[in-house]
């Protein structure tokens, strides 16, 4: 199976020399925008930027709070990317990684929602799949959508590439 290496970054990993990161082999960044309805990453628009003039793709993502207004949560993640006047050239990503007391049905019924709002304001770049097969290839953490939906065939083996395994080191990254 072949792989296309990139990672994702976000304010933990601040400081990121893009064209090292890219000297690496490293083809795409998915870069965290916000998270729930209220936090917006403050080195978002530091990544955004550097990463397109090193070669690298870029994609959006949103860190989910189940247990927060999914229409608020869009509603965030939608008006700080599009104040980039640059919507990226992958598509947003939900990162499901923790359901935050709620019940499977609420999480679906929730990030559909937000999945919703989001393609609907940058358009049918998302996987124009059902819901269980869209769900877990979007969020950021295979294992809690995987869990999430019934019959969904397990992840597949990681080779490099994204999703990261935490604690890997990331290229490029000049801060400890």
């Amino acid at each position: 199976m072949a792989t296309v290496p990139g990672i994702d970054v976000s304010y933990w990993d601040a400081g990121i020399d893009w064209p090292k990161v890219r000297a690496t082999g490293q083809r795409f960044v998915f870069v965290k925008a916000t998270e729930g309805d209220s936090y917006a990453d403050p080195t978002f628009d530091d990544n955004w930027r550097g990463a397109k003039p090193a070669g690298l793709l870029r994609g959006a993502y949103h860190f989910f709070r189940s247990n927060v207004d999914p229409k608020k949560q869009a509603t965030k993640f939608i008006d700080y990317v599009k104040s980039m006047k640059d919507d990226g050239e992958l598509p947003p990503v939900l990162d499901l990684e923790t359901p935050d007391g709620q019940t499977k049905e609420k999480i679906i019924s929730r990030a559909k929602t937000w999945l919703d709002l989001v393609e609907a304001a940058f358009g049918p770049r998302l996987a124009d799949l059902p819901l269980d097969q869209r769900l877990p290839a979007l969020a950021g953490a295979f294992a809690l959508g995987h869990a999430l939906t019934p019959g969904y065939p397990p992840a597949p083996p990681r080779r490099g590439g994204w999703p990261p395994r935490w604690g890997e080191p990331r290229p490029g990254r000049t801060t400890p």
